[in-house]
């Protein structure tokens, strides 16, 4: 059985409740990789996230035309298999023309008054927390995979640290994705390999999952110093310590990789060293920073200093910086530097070069926590939303406490300060504390909020009606055959594995030999023919 087999038989325990909103679909697949026109038929697999209110599927032809075929699905949570009979409208409309074809999936929801909390982690007796790793020191960051094509697109992972245990793992958590308590130490995915290895003395800090799914994460000593970036690999086993010739100074709260291969490049916060500078580094395909130029990219104003606690970077190439007066509290600002200042320089920047300086809390008692940027599958790079956190509850200041909307990344300057009546989500009523919480959007447009002293996650929907359209992996591939044409390659070897039944006309075409049989023989001599 196929590893894609294994996970699609556990799916339904991975259901999510039908009472989330803001839906969208992910492990989108064909059940085969070939099928016969007006013959066979083959499913189309998806995982939805949530209940919605319409699902249609999309056959695209590979070539990027329009879609041949168009037909509902499913609308429940969970996982759905489709079968398709090749016709345009899945029931008695014409059969679509032979050719390979790629699927869409369009998830809609109609309604939805307010931004409301759907899922949480938390329940009345304390049962289900993220911080069932034995130790002492709580999770620091919140990162997801919105990338398709990745294995584990739609998962929402958490950096964590078992900070003092002798054999503690420091890495990233994969959360159960319904957030239903679990024994998380079985889902623990990767043990990425801080200075002096897994089982040193460090902290968790900031944590991202980069375009190809690697997931990038910083860490560090309790007393600062000894503060290293380092990455786990897809599959989930821990890659090299990197940075090893940059030590960087103090705690690095966040992290951001932008491009892959060649193009990859990793920035991060420094909370002391230049007055909460970003550092970066274009490391390519490099998996180390021994030799390869780090670049100081934006420093606080000579006679501000500030404290650098979340970054993010939009589908423009602009820099977003949360920054604080100091580690725990102070005047709490967003700035915005975009990516044609940052090309140009000289670097590095400041805050007086910044396009965006918004407030959002003026109040010294409070402590912004994290930034997060809600870029789903938007056509144009000007749309992206930001989103600020303030979860700070002590009052009377923490009446302010919330998730505020800072504003769309089309905005070319904005220099103000938010009043509550900004948030989207008010947390002023809740007992949430820590500067080290974090928040993180989905492919749905959703928040994820990580908050680690009451070890919680919290999932928010959004208001309005929804409309996300999710592309099939570009790997996953149809070959749809006239009946008597000859089988690819693809279509003989599945069937000699029994993962694909072949019929009448085209059980004979499969024999090339023609020796009665379809075995090894066939299939070589169907990868001669022109």
């Amino acid at each position: 059985m196929s590893l894609r087999s294994v996970l699609w038989a556990l799916a339904p325990a991975l259901a999510a409740p039908a009472s989330f909103a803001g839906p969208y679909a992910s492990q989108i697949a064909w059940s085969s990789p070939a099928m016969t026109l007006g013959v066979s038929v083959v499913d189309v697999r998806y995982y939805l996230s949530s209940q919605a209110d319409a699902v249609t599927i999309e056959v695209v032809p590979l070539d990027g035309g329009p879609a041949v075929a168009s037909f509902s699905g499913p609308s429940a949570p969970g996982p759905h298999a489709v079968a398709w009979n090749g016709r345009t409208d899945n029931a008695a409309g014409p059969l679509v023309p032979p050719g390979p074809y790629h699927l869409r999936v369009r998830v809609q929801r109609a309604d939805g008054a307010a931004w409301e909390l759907v899922r949480s982690n938390s329940t009345p007796n304390g049962a289900g927390h993220i911080q069932t790793l034995p130790g002492t020191f709580p999770s620091s960051g919140v990162a997801i995979d919105i990338n398709p094509e990745n294995p584990r697109f739609g998962q929402i992972f958490v950096s964590v640290s078992t900070l003092g245990a002798t054999n503690g793992p420091h890495g990233a958590l994969l959360v159960h994705p319904d957030l239903q308590p679990a024994d998380l130490t079985q889902l623990y995915i990767a043990d990425l390999p801080w200075v002096g290895g897994s089982t040193s003395d460090l902290a968790p800090w900031g944590i991202h999952v980069a375009p190809d799914g690697e997931i990038w994460a910083t860490g560090s000593t309790p007393g600062g110093g000894g503060v290293e970036l380092a990455r786990g690999l897809p599959d989930g086993t821990g890659d090299r310590d990197v940075g090893s010739a940059h030590p960087m100074v103090d705690q690095p709260p966040d992290v951001w990789v932008t491009g892959t291969g060649a193009n990859r490049v990793i920035r991060w916060t420094q909370g002391t060293l230049g007055n909460g500078a970003v550092m970066r580094a274009a490391i390519g395909d490099s998996p180390t920073l021994d030799g390869v130029p780090v670049i100081r990219e934006v420093d606080g104003a000579s006679d501000q200093g500030f404290y650098g606690r979340s970054l993010c970077v939009d589908d423009g190439g602009n820099l977003y910086i949360l920054t604080r007066v100091s580690q725990i509290g102070g005047v709490t600002i967003v700035y915005r530097f975009d990516a044609a200042a940052l090309a140009a320089g000289p670097l590095p920047l400041n805050t007086a070069q910044a396009a965006w300086a918004v407030t959002v809390a003026a109040a010294p008692s409070l402590a912004g926590a994290g930034l997060a940027i809600d870029h789903r599958n938007r056509a144009d790079a000007g749309d992206d939303i930001i989103y600020a956190l303030l979860p700070l509850n002590a009052p009377p200041a923490g009446t302010q406490a919330g998730i505020y909307r800072v504003g769309i990344s089309g905005t070319a300057t904005r220099t103000l300060v938010l009043t509550p009546d900004d948030r989207v989500v008010d947390l002023s009523a809740e007992t949430i504390s820590g500067v080290r919480a974090d928040i993180a959007c989905d492919w749905g447009g959703n928040i994820v909020m990580e908050e680690p002293f009451n070890e919680e996650l919290r999932i928010y929907a959004p208001p309005g009606p929804s409309d996300v359209t999710t592309p099939g992996p570009s790997g996953q591939i149809l070959t749809a055959t006239a009946p008597g044409e000859v089988p690819g390659v693809e279509a003989i070897a599945d069937h000699i594995l029994g993962l694909v039944p072949l019929e009448g006309d085209d059980l004979a075409a499969a024999d090339l030999e023609p020796d009665g049989r379809i075995d090894a023989a066939d299939l070589v001599r169907r990868a001669a023919l022109p």
